[in-house]
């Protein structure tokens, strides 16, 4: 085989496993279409109480509880989220191939820590959730347990599990860390402290953004060099 050629043909298979994770950019995307539909939910939410309560009142001495439809969103989210960028990954890798590189990414964790990090996170608010409840106001109404308390941190924290296990990249497992810490603000409920929910919210909306450019532009690279590989013809023997 020609050297120049195949020169040419090893650096755009480097370049291909480059783009290929996440589901191709595809999985930034997404991920960051489903955060900011939960966020929107929640800033809404917490505009409405402003509105009915008055700033002071409602960000700093708000009495009420986090709605059930915001604990079910923030639980809902990274099972989105996931699911999403799984069955992506699945198609990209049907319809162009997948190539694994070596990562490039600047800085590498290993495997477990990104999933062991939001297990440890998820088991922290659960913890101060049943501190609220039976130690520091008990009897409060407001802080009493329910089932979305308990279960909705088991169930992000069960997702960690599945997540970082399996075979997925480290943009993968960072994004999904990224969607799963907000869910534990909206769960940790007894007093919901709206001025942490529309601070977080408003954060990652801003992160999530520059989550789907970086998406969008990944993709559309991964596009170019799939084009310049397909358009690579075999030599002639």
């Amino acid at each position: 085989m020609n050297l120049d050629r195949l020169t040419r043909l090893e650096d755009l298979t480097r370049r291909y496993a480059k783009h290929r994770p996440c589901g191709a950019g595809l999985g930034m995307l997404w991920g960051g279409l489903v955060y900011q539909f939960a966020a929107g939910l929640a800033l809404g939410w917490v505009l409405r109480q402003v509105d009915n309560e008055g700033l002071t009142r409602a960000l700093i001495h708000f009495q009420g509880r986090t709605p059930l439809f915001l604990q079910i969103a923030a639980i809902a989210t990274p099972i989105l989220v996931w699911l999403g960028v799984y069955l992506l990954q699945e198609w990209a890798d049907r319809r162009f191939g997948a190539v694994e590189g070596q990562a490039h990414v600047a800085l590498q964790f290993p495997r477990w820590f990104l999933p062991g990090f939001v297990i440890c996170f998820e088991g922290l608010l659960l913890t101060f959730s049943v501190l609220n409840a039976y130690i520091l106001f008990p009897g409060d109404e407001v802080h009493a347990l329910d089932a979305w308390k308990v279960g909705g941190p088991i169930v992000i924290a069960l997702l960690a599990l599945v997540w970082g296990r399996a075979k997925q990249d480290q943009e993968t497992r960072t994004l999904m860390m990224l969607v799963s810490l907000p869910s534990g603000f909206l769960l940790l409920s007894g007093r919901a402290d709206l001025l942490v929910i529309a601070v977080t919210s408003c954060a990652y909306l801003a992160l999530m953004f520059v989550v789907m450019v970086k998406g969008a532009l990944r993709f559309g690279g991964f596009l170019a060099v799939s084009r310049k590989l397909a358009a690579i013809q075999p030599e002639a023997e």
